[in-house]
Parts: structure tokens; C-alpha cells; sequence
């Protein structure tokens, strides 16, 4: 599979991420990740995030972590199918369980579903 390069923009991004990030399994508890496009807060009230929900997933502590890094890597690096739907992703670490939510603009749209 042949992926376009991310902007200039997203490599500074994959740097600081790749370099200073710190892995969920050393966070203390509780902690809550957000990561958002520019101008969107992690607000339900924000304008592009009104409308829409989010998708949870919880996962077992050994694997959060990597799948928080992929997830991460994808925003950033706008390789996602429907990224112009997502507002932003939330990782929440928690004492049994981490859960990562997805959140999107617009909660009534099938399509991604389908």
C-alpha cells in the first residue's frame, strides 16, 4: 500500500511524538490524552463537536499503549478513512482498563457504519 507523505506540518508532529511521548503504562491514574485538530477543544460544547458522538473502545492495559501510538500516527498523519468526520481521539487511562474514544462531528451519519 503506497501512502502520500504527511505535511510538513504532521512530520514536526511525528517528531515530537515519536521522541517525547510519554507511553500510556507510565501515566499516573486517572489521566485523560486528548489529541484534537487545531481550533477543536475537547469540549462537547465546541461548534464541530456538538453535533456529532464518539466511538469507545476499553482495552487490557498491555495493549492500549500501541494502539494509542497507531491511532495517534494516523491523526496526525491524516490517514484515516472520513478524517474530515473526526474531530479528534481521547485516551483514557484508567486503574483496570484504558479506553480510547474516537470522537466525530457528526453523531447522525451512517456512513462510516455502513
Amino acid at each position: 500500500m503506497n501512502l502520500d507523505p504527511p505535511p510538513d506540518e504532521s512530520r514536526s508532529a511525528f517528531v515530537w511524538i515519536s521522541t517525547g511521548f510519554a507511553p500510556p503504562s507510565s501515566l499516573p491514574r486517572p489521566t485523560d490524552l486528548h489529541l484534537f485538530k487545531q481550533g477543536i477543544r475537547p469540549l462537547w460544547e465546541d461548534s464541530a463537536n456538538y453535533k456529532g458522538g464518539n466511538w469507545i473502545i476499553r482495552f487490557k492495559k498491555a495493549v492500549s499503549g500501541r494502539f494509542w501510538e497507531d491511532l495517534v500516527l494516523a491523526l496526525v498523519g491524516d490517514q484515516l478513512d472520513y478524517s474530515d468526520n473526526i474531530c479528534g481521539i481521547v485516551l483514557s487511562v484508567r486503574f483496570n482498563e484504558d479506553i480510547l474514544s474516537v470522537w466525530n462531528r457528526n453523531a447522525s451519519d451512517n456512513q462510516a457504519g455502513d
